[in-house]
């Protein structure tokens, strides 16, 4: 069984309308100075969507981000489009971040059976926030992170050096070479978009043993069609999860934050705007004022360090704005939406053993745009 704090802070995360009390407030908060980092995460959550503002333990003492511009270049890695750094510190604040990780963990305890030491395989593992917090909920299981980004993989090794049960491996995930058919599970957060997807796909089918299990956590975009769909779904897909950020942030007090603050309304008002010009299907416009505010950014201090809470927030902005101005640019980026990510692990040979809506962001029915949990199954299990 998992923690059932964890578990009762994810439900809580998903059930905004419950009221809590002053008592079940204050036992919340108490999460965020221990050493858990899913409940921590969660825990930041669910006091944020009810008014409080709280940074997670792990963002108390972190780093500033190297100010070097990003590289550039269409098949560059990770790193040339991301502030890996920034990506490692802030990420925790993104809605639902460790919610994927439980509804994940759920699902392994649900259709692993009784396998307490599974070996297991993450995919494009990154910094590795998740799959730390994965750790915590299935503890008895041993992981083989791969990661090939440089950046990624020097933060990896910073966050999982004490960690027992994760062995590190440089290299890329197509390129694995492990016995066939022998592999239980395969999980994989947010990695599935930055390279061919129907191979890594393949490559899952090929390793996993007969009923082994795949579980893929991704942000995915609504269903499109076209060049100016997509970019539409981009921005409508990332100002949500911004704008319900800052819905819950709300408006703090003038005299904190300083060049934050500034920052901060530049982002509340363009994203709005962007928002409003995609859903009256205005692409150039809202492609122009997502590109000028990431401009405008790109000339700011957002990779100094923060010195208030709104600034952690601000850095999380623009890492969600960074994805999206490279979903425009960036082949690899130009990610697939649930139905086809669906059908490509059909293709595959894998089959469907449950997918969850985590976090919505456009579409009114699970196969819309948002972070999706998708958990499959090789055929030919006892």
């Amino acid at each position: 069984a998992l923690p059932a704090a964890a578990t009762r802070l994810a439900g809580l995360a998903e059930s905004l309308f419950i009221e809590l009390g002053a008592s079940e407030m204050t036992t919340i908060e108490a999460h965020l100075d221990g050493p858990s980092w899913v409940l921590n995460g969660l825990a930041a959550e669910v006091l944020l969507q009810r008014g409080r503002l709280r940074m997670p333990r792990q963002l108390h003492h972190v780093r500033p981000a190297p100010a070097a511009p990003r590289r550039s270049g269409r098949d560059g890695p990770f790193s040339s489009r991301i502030d890996v750094e920034q990506y490692d510190a802030f990420e925790l604040l993104h809605p639902a971040y460790a919610r994927q990780v439980v509804a994940a963990a759920q699902d392994i305890a649900s259709f692993a059976g009784p396998q307490p030491a599974l070996q297991a395989i993450d995919v494009g593992t990154g910094p590795g926030l998740p799959l730390l917090m994965l750790r915590e909920l299935h503890p008895d299981c041993r992981f083989l992170a791969v990661e090939p980004d440089e950046e990624a993989f020097a933060c990896l090794q910073r966050n999982a050096q004490a960690v027992d049960g994760i062995e590190l491996h440089h290299g890329g995930f197509l390129e694995l070479d492990l016995p066939g058919s022998a592999t239980p599970l395969i999980t994989s957060f947010g990695a599935s978009h930055h390279f061919n997807t129907a191979f890594m796909l393949q490559k899952a089918m090929q390793l996993l043993q007969p009923g082994g299990l795949l579980v893929v956590s991704d942000e995915f975009l609504p269903e499109f069609a076209s060049v100016d769909e997509r970019n539409l779904a981009l921005v409508r897909h990332h100002s949500a999860y911004l704008l319900a950020s800052m819905a819950w942030v709300g408006e703090p007090p003038a005299s904190e934050g300083g060049l934050d603050l500034r920052l901060y309304r530049d982002f509340r008002r363009s994203i709005t705007m962007a928002m409003v010009a995609a859903t009256e299907g205005k692409s150039t416009q809202a492609v122009s004022l997502c590109r000028n505010l990431y401009a405008r950014l790109c000339e700011s201090g957002v990779r100094e360090r923060p010195v208030h809470e709104i600034g952690a927030f601000v850095r999380f902005y623009w890492l969600e704005l960074q994805a999206m101005v490279a979903g425009f640019d960036y082949e690899v980026e130009r990610k697939t939406f649930p139905r086809r990510f669906a059908g490509l692990a059909a293709l595959a040979g894998l089959e469907l053993c449950r997918h969850r809506r985590v976090f919505a962001t456009t579409g009114s029915d699970d196969w819309g745009g948002g972070t999706h949990v998708f958990t499959f199954s090789k055929p030919g299990g006892p």
